[in-house]
C-alpha cells in the first residue's frame, strides 16, 4: 500500500480509529487530540502496530511525537515517503 494518495492516508487512519475504539465520526477530526479522546499512550503504541499491518511499514521511535490524529497520519505520510524514496 505503499503507492496510497496522501489524501486518503488522514481518512484512512481516521476510519481505523474509529473502528478500534468505537469513536463517532465528529471526534476523529484531524485536530483532535488523543488524550482528550481517552487514548492513552500504550494504546497509541498498539494502533501504530495496526498502521504498520495496514500501511506495510515500519514505524520508528517518533512516536513521542504523536498528540493528535493528524500527527499520526503526518508520521504515517513521511514513513511512507521515506519508503518510497529509499526504494
Amino acid at each position: 500500500m505503499t503507492a496510497l494518495n496522501e489524501d486518503l492516508i488522514l481518512p484512512r487512519v481516521q476510519s481505523m480509529l474509529r473502528e478500534r475504539f468505537a469513536l463517532s465520526e465528529a471526534q476523529v477530526e484531524a485536530t483532535q487530540a488523543l488524550t482528550e479522546l481517552g487514548v492513552d499512550s500504550l494504546a497509541v503504541i498498539e494502533f501504530m502496530f495496526d498502521l504498520e499491518t495496514e500501511f506495510d511499514i515500519s514505524l520508528s521511535q517518533e512516536r513521542a511525537d504523536i498528540h493528535t490524529i493528524g500527527d499520526i497520519a503526518a508520521l504515517v505520510r513521511a514513513t511512507l515517503d521515506k519508503t518510497t524514496t529509499q526504494k
